[in-house]
């Protein structure tokens, strides 16, 4: 199975702001179906899902990438 890292450098959530801990979701928020890096507080609240046309889940390595879980 081919590893899969998200590539562009990221810090903060794109909804809140907050500096982004160990767990990413790269997702798009209902009802306007915007895409954004969201942390996991952010990804609950708004009601997001994984899935194909939904969004992704990243897990942060010891290398600083950011690596797809799910």
């Amino acid at each position: 199975m081919t590893r899969k890292y998200y590539v562009s450098p990221l810090t903060a959530c794109d909804w809140c702001g907050e500096s982004l801990e160990d767990t990413m979701y790269d997702v798009s928020v209902p009802p306007e179906g915007r895409w954004g890096c969201l942390c996991h507080d952010c990804f609950t609240s708004t009601g997001c899902s994984l899935g194909i046309g939904r969004g992704q889940k990243y897990e942060l390595q010891g290398d600083g990438g950011w690596l797809k879980t799910s």
